[in-house]
């Protein structure tokens, strides 16, 4: 009864919001309301409050619940909410209007369900928790070294979509439906995949070797031992004979001649990346490891369940013990060793929620914060299918790249909801236009969990002392895009900058005056979970959790160290090195 009347009041809001949207006439307002309502916690209760608000005021003005009043009604409601909230109000539209162009039918693609319950028996010798690269990675060997190992994933099982990111993929597969905005003064907004393969299934798939200095940097800062650049390396070309990367040009259209054109002009340094793909028959296979590692420990026997939503985790007379949810039941299973695949953040929100005790409070994370513009060509540069072109410019490297995101018509919209015009402009134009970022390795984030109740606020925030380094990657990101053919440029900051070839400096310095004027989002979730000999780290240099007994972690939450590059090359190396370690020293 609580949901059909949130449905109520959500779908008169939706229809006020999509009043005069031509686009957005044919999109589900139920789709829409359970898109909205898969977003993070503190997002869906200001919203609550919000549309309480709105319940509120209809009985207090026309003593009638907000069904039993008249159209023109409504929309005064909605206009006096508007008013007195309007900072709540815009972070509500925003994320509203962001899911409209998400679902909108133009970009929906038939999604193939494929969902595993495994689950023989009560106790595994070896479970382990996230099946993205580093679960999949640990779970494969640990099948293939010993048998009897249960490979646990909380989201579902969903097909490997041919469009780059359509509408069911953010529904499915995106934790938190891959749209959150912040409600607080966050400097970054981020997001993760929650499906079966993790990140694999929906990030690009670049890849980036693993990095000699950042190695170096990790060894003198935590004491890890027996790590080196080759054995890292030789680990990921091991796991590259199931995964295979190879470098594909892109077939299709392609912003990435003027990209290599306006490098090339500058003398920056760029790279051609390898990705996890194949091609097959003259199609583009992604190689995500629900394609590749998954498919092999299945046919190996290895046990598998989706779906399952773990809460929980104690040792109890020498086992470790999972509670968890799946299809609303609850299931406890029992093992001797206990892996830790998650992911930051959420490897470390199951340590906080279960209190296990670890030297240091695994409650700190970093990103990959990214800035953003868009260019216009004056030629075609996508169809609307294309994954991101797999050039960078690496000459700024250590402290930023520069490359191409993900660029079809419903991200150009995404990102440029509050302006109008451009959104017109898009509609005629999208094909001629591309999305460029500059990422960085800055900032810090951390995680807090809310008294009594098993939920967390996470917090992101970039020192003002960025800003001139910020400002000189803007900078230098238009002058690639200038030199390489593009005629317009529209700058992502809060406030959205049309700039050309002869005015990009002046305007992007008088822009940005402060942090709070860029906007960043980010992908790459990364540490919380120190490794090494240092007395001050969470594990040793495996992964093995000091002072507790068979439990290891064995994911991102390890990259501790400022590492700008994809990591996910890095995270499948040291998976695979600790995995190793493990199955040797078990046999002894």
């Amino acid at each position: 009864m609580i949901v059909s009347d949130r449905l109520r009041v959500f779908t008169h809001y939706i229809n006020y919001l999509k009043e005069g949207n031509l686009e957005f006439e044919n999109i589900n307002n139920r789709r829409v309301f359970i898109h909205f309502y898969k977003s993070d916690f503190v997002v869906i209760f200001f919203s609550n409050i919000y549309f309480s608000l709105i319940k509120l005021v209809s009985n207090i003005i026309y003593r009638k619940k907000i069904k039993n009043i008249k159209a023109n009604q409504i929309n005064f409601i909605f206009k006096f909410i508007s008013f007195l909230f309007k900072p709540l109000r815009h972070k509500i539209n925003e994320l509203i209007l962001t899911i409209l162009n998400i679902q909108n039918n133009n970009f929906r693609e038939k999604t193939i369900f494929e969902n595993f319950n495994f689950i023989h028996n009560s106790y595994y010798d070896h479970l382990v928790i996230g099946s993205g690269p580093s679960g999949s990675i640990s779970s494969y060997y640990l099948n293939k070294a010993f048998g009897n190992t249960l490979l646990i994933e909380r989201g579902g099982g969903y097909s490997t979509y041919e469009t780059k990111h359509p509408a069911d993929e953010f529904l499915y597969k995106w934790k938190d439906g891959g749209i959150n905005t912040s409600l607080f003064d966050t400097q970054v907004i981020f997001s993760s995949g929650e499906c079966l393969g993790g990140g694999s299934e929906i990030n690009s798939g670049l890849l980036h070797e693993p990095d000699e200095n950042y190695i170096n940097q990790w060894k003198k800062e935590f004491k890890v031992k027996d790590v080196s650049h080759d054995e890292l390396l030789k680990c990921l070309n091991e796991v590259s004979k199931i995964c295979n990367f190879s470098f594909l040009e892109n077939q299709n259209l392609s912003s990435a001649k003027f990209f290599e054109r306006g490098s090339l002009k500058n003398n920056f340094k760029i790279e051609k990346l390898n990705s996890f793909q194949s091609l097959l028959d003259g199609k583009i296979i992604k190689n995500s490891m629900k394609n590749t590692i998954i498919p092999k420990y299945i046919g190996d026997k290895g046990n598998l369940v989706t779906k399952f939503d773990v809460k929980k985790i104690y040792f109890d007379n020498d086992l470790w013990f999972v509670e968890g949810i799946k299809n609303k039941k609850k299931i406890k299973i029992k093992c001797k060793y206990l892996f830790l695949c998650g992911g930051s953040v959420e490897t470390n929100k199951l340590l906080l929620s279960s209190k296990i005790n670890t030297i240091v409070r695994p409650s700190k994370f970093s990103l990959h914060p990214m800035i953003k513009v868009i260019a216009e060509f004056k030629d075609e540069v996508q169809s609307g299918k294309e994954n991101v072109h797999p050039y960078q410019v690496t000459e700024f490297f250590p402290n930023y790249i520069l490359g191409e995101a993900a660029s079809g018509i419903r991200f150009l919209k995404m990102a440029t909801i509050s302006d109008k015009n451009l959104q017109k402009k898009i509609d005629q134009n999208w094909k001629k236009m591309s999305i460029y970022h500059a990422t960085f390795s800055i900032g810090n984030g951390k995680i807090y969990k809310i008294p009594f109740i098993n939920k967390f606020i996470k917090f992101y925030f970039i020192n003002k002392s960025q800003k001139e380094i910020l400002i000189e990657a803007y900078i230098n990101l238009c002058k690639v895009l200038f030199s390489g053919g593009a005629e317009e440029i529209y700058l992502l900051g809060k406030k959205i900058k049309t700039i050309n070839k002869d005015n990009y400096e002046s305007i992007i310095k008088l822009s940005f005056k402060k942090i709070s004027d860029f906007k960043f989002s980010s992908v790459h979730i990364l540490g919380g979970v120190t490794s090494g000999e240092k007395t001050n780290t969470i594990t040793d240099s495996f992964g093995k959790v000091k002072d507790q007994k068979n439990l290891y972690i064995n994911d991102s939450s390890l990259i501790n160290n400022k590492l700008l590059k994809n990591p996910q090359g890095l995270i499948m190396s040291i998976a695979k090195k600790n995995i190793d370690n493990f199955i040797v020293n078990k046999n002894v």
